[in-house]
């Protein structure tokens, strides 16, 4: 099985089910609409499954649900490529979870991450074979192969209750926030006019208010039908961190303040510091001096274009490692040749998401190692 593009729904089953049936341990890396997803095994057993988008929000919404009084030990000092994984092996080590409340936790970010990759977008695969060193994941913890379907039907059917009710997938990732006052003795979901405020997603009222995924479905369609609620775009939580010296600092050059603008407040809501420039003339030595740790490139400007100050860059021997990721609204081949030879790391494409600029800050600054060129993906079992 290799060079896996496009591929449904069924094929993804099909997939899981021929590395349980092979036992394989690694890592399967899925890429489609500007999303990334990472699914690890053991053994042929789904370990742990990450989504970037809204992962810390995610992890908070599990342990608040399974192990809430253990919360504050749960917030790692350093996140690691699965810094997740080893939170909860820890717990069980120190005595302070049990191996169901680790297993519930599990399986609730699979959950989650499980009903966004059956939204219908194609993806391409690639897999990676992973040495397991120190027990890196436990076979106790890890879902079985009866698990795991169960786990695929229940996103799947209830993937197909938003499609059925005309609820977009993509507003899973919002805050609904009503649009107008109720009256709440007009409608049997008065207690749930303070969650409904802009700030909770739909995976944060499962929690929040003790419901079913089904139930908040149906919740929402409600209200949507009604045209009550607006769903506003959210970031992520933000852990609490070292002093803001030690945080990697985070660059954008693009003669669009707006774009700018909305740049630095996705990757600040993540707790990252923020330079924006619009003049590539002034930038370029402001740049040199600072040595950002990831810098998002407009490719089309006056004076200076981006391949010119990438060029530049490039000739100073400590921004020769720096990730540099190009933003342009072209996608021919020609002009990723082109940035590439002049040492571009990535692009992006315009306009820019919160998911698009996440997926290459989590790429780029997480201390993990990367799959790289995940548009040619290779799946095979050797």
């Amino acid at each position: 099985m290799s060079d896996i593009q496009g591929a449904t729904n069924h094929r993804l089953f099909e997939l899981l089910a021929k590395i349980y049936q092979h036992r394989k341990t690694g890592k399967l890396s899925l890429s489609g609409e500007d999303r990334h997803f990472y699914l690890y095994f053991e053994s042929g057993r789904l370990a742990y499954a990450i989504d970037p988008l809204h992962r810390r929000r995610r992890w908070y919404r599990a342990i608040d649900r399974y192990c809430r009084e253990h919360r504050d030990a749960l917030i790692p000092a350093h996140e690691s490529e699965l810094w997740e994984y080893e939170c909860l092996q820890h717990g069980i080590f120190e005595g302070t979870l049990t191996v169901a409340q680790v297993r519930d936790v599990l399986y609730a970010s699979a959950r989650e991450v499980f009903f966004s990759l059956q939204n219908g977008m194609e993806l391409s695969y690639r897999w990676q074979d992973v040495e397991v060193r120190q027990a890196m994941f436990s076979l106790p913890l890890s879902l079985s192969a009866l698990e795991l379907k169960q786990l695929w039907h229940e996103t799947r059917h209830l993937n197909q209750q938003w499609q059925a009710l005309g609820l977009n997938l993509g507003l899973v990732h919002r805050a609904p926030r009503l649009a107008r006052s109720i009256d709440a003795n007009t409608t049997a979901f008065s207690n749930w006019m303070g969650a409904l405020n802009g700030q909770y997603t739909f995976w944060d009222l499962v929690v929040r208010m003790e419901s079913s995924p089904s139930a908040v479905t149906r919740l929402l369609h409600h209200f949507h039908r009604q045209s009550v609620v607006q769903f506003l775009e959210v970031g992520d939580r933000v852990f609490p961190r070292k002093a803001s010296h030690a945080l990697p600092t985070i660059a954008c050059l693009d003669d669009s303040k707006p774009l700018c603008d909305r740049l630095g407040h996705i990757v600040m809501q993540e707790g990252y510091r923020f330079e924006g420039f619009q003049d590539p003339i002034r930038a370029i030595p402001q740049l040199i001096e600072q040595q950002p740790n990831l810098l998002f490139l407009d490719l089309v400007m006056p004076i200076a274009n981006g391949y010119e100050v990438c060029t530049q860059l490039r000739r100073v021997s400590a921004l020769q490692s720096m990730p540099i990721v190009i933003l342009t609204s072209n996608n021919g081949i020609f002009d990723r040749l082109r940035a590439r030879m002049v040492g571009a790391s990535d692009f992006l494409a315009k306009p820019i998401s919160s998911s698009g600029v996440l997926s290459k800050v989590w790429k780029y600054l997480s201390e993990r190692e990367t799959v790289s060129d995940m548009a040619s993906p290779q799946f095979s079992f050797a």
